[in-house]
């Protein structure tokens, strides 16, 4: 799990070689939004798993790829 836009280059960090990539997008970096997007993970968790995908999570969507 990152705030690190460049693991969202799946030609760099393709997806499917590591145990699953988190990459967090706030419109600002303060610990009340970190909180909420990290609650919007944990709920997903639920139907979903980042194993050897790419999650682009941000306040009004999650992006999911799976090679």
């Amino acid at each position: 799990m990152t705030l690190d836009l460049d693991f969202a280059n799946i030609v760099a960090y393709p997806p499917h070689e590591h145990p699953g990539i988190i990459v967090l997008r706030p419109h600002s970096q303060s610990v009340t939004l970190i909180h909420a997007l990290i609650k919007k993970i944990l709920a997903a968790f639920t139907s979903e798993t980042p194993e050897g995908a790419l999650w682009i999570v941000e306040a009004d969507r999650m992006r999911i790829y799976k090679p």
